[in-house]
């Protein structure tokens, strides 16, 4: 469990979740890890928060079913603004369900609900691609 502790304290991670207890646990989990923890309860305030502060962060972890803005909006906008830009897309229903093309712009999937080790070693793995 070590290595995916954060590598450093400047390591931030913005998540953007509708689902407040989604949300708090993977801030709780992530801020444990020693990351730093962002966050948004909407797409219109995740957008928000990642144009104010994209060059703090190191990787987004985006639901997809989301008022205001969808997750595939926020995307989209994350992706028009930085390409390289790392985006772990979180959903519940499958990488089939949404439109080809999608997972392109982004640097990894996490099927919820998802376990603790699971999210952990996700994040590791993109920051560390």
């Amino acid at each position: 469990m070590e290595s995916l502790r954060a590598k450093n304290d400047n390591e931030t991670i913005l998540v953007i979740e509708d689902e407040s207890s989604v949300r708090h646990l993977s801030e709780k989990v992530l801020g444990r890890f020693g990351y730093q923890v962002i966050s948004a309860s909407d797409g219109q305030l995740g957008i928000d928060m990642y144009m104010d502060k994209h060059e703090d962060i190191d990787l987004v972890l985006l639901d997809m079913t989301m008022p205001r803005l969808s997750g595939a909006e926020v995307l989209d906008l994350i992706h028009k603004h930085d390409t390289s830009a790392r985006v772990v897309i979180s959903s519940g229903r499958g990488a089939d369900h949404y439109e080809d093309g999608l997972f392109d712009k982004t640097k990894a999937f996490i099927y919820k609900p998802y376990q603790i080790n699971e999210l952990l070693e996700t994040v590791r793995n993109v920051l560390d691609s």
